[in-house]
């Protein structure tokens, strides 16, 4: 489970808070300064720099103290103020309002789909250069497309790898670490146990709530602590004790709840 509103600030975002859910973060900040770099020195822009000459240096200073620098610094204090997921979006959205963030956000996504076609154009002529050929339309268009799916594949990999890493350390630290993990819907039944304790089997408990499996009595805490953060949309952190079947143990319990992609509370 997880909030839509932070305990001293305003309401998240669903943007905020659906994609660090989905998606890992993949990209490290050497891969963030490479794709950078690459944008501004690739093939196509150090094509243009040579064919300047030594003219492109001083143009080239000049951007980097007009243009870049003031990007670096603007980019600096807004990640800063708005530490959130999201990047341009969010910023234009919480400094200039709705309209800002989606044309903000439309605007960054559209120089993606424009630069695909750029790097995969680019890709052709350096590969007709190196082979000392020129390729028809047909060629040329079948090299592009495949350039493309090779560039979507290949992020699409990584984002596999990455989740797939996070899966294993998420189970290697499950079985190593005395801890109990676990989800209940809405109506507080177990819908998934990792590493249940006290004697409990993760079949005993699935479809069941606490109070099926440890008694009204028992459970009171457990479930008063569970009922407001589902009615507050607050997670919450406390130290229970837990008797079951003559075993006793206390835990370090922390609810959080948990979203759709749509942000209603599941």
């Amino acid at each position: 489970m997880a909030t839509t509103t932070k305990n001293d600030g305003p309401p998240q975002m669903l943007a905020e808070i659906i994609p660090p859910k989905v998606l890992p973060k993949s990209l490290s900040r050497f891969d963030l300064v490479t794709i950078y770099f690459a944008l501004i020195f690739g093939s196509y822009g150090a094509a243009q720099l040579a064919t300047g000459g030594w003219a492109a240096i001083p143009m080239l200073a000049l951007a980097t103290i007009g243009f870049m620098l003031p990007t670096i610094l603007t980019s600096w204090e807004l990640g800063t103020l708005f530490p959130g997921e999201g990047g341009i979006y969010i910023w234009a959205h919480k400094t200039l309002g709705p309209i800002h963030g989606f044309i903000a956000g439309w605007l960054s996504w559209m120089a993606v789909f424009l630069l695909l076609p750029l790097v995969s154009t680019a890709i052709v002529a350096h590969l007709g250069f190196a082979l000392g050929t020129t390729f028809d339309v047909t060629t040329t268009l079948f090299i592009q497309i495949a350039s493309v799916w090779l560039i979507t594949v290949l992020s699409l990999a990584k984002i596999t790898l990455s989740q797939g890493y996070v899966r294993v350390v998420f189970w290697v630290a499950l079985a190593t670490a005395p801890i109990v993990v676990f989800d209940q819907d809405r109506a507080l039944r177990y819908t998934w146990v990792g590493n249940p304790a006290l004697g409990l089997k993760e079949e005993e408990a699935l479809g069941r709530t606490d109070e099926e499996l440890l008694g009204v009595a028992e459970a009171k805490a457990l479930t008063a602590i569970k009922r407001r953060v589902l009615k507050t949309g607050k997670g919450e952190r406390r130290e229970v004790r837990v008797t079951r079947a003559g075993q006793s143990g206390w835990f370090d319990l922390l609810v959080v709840p948990r979203h759709d992609a749509r942000g209603r509370l599941v």
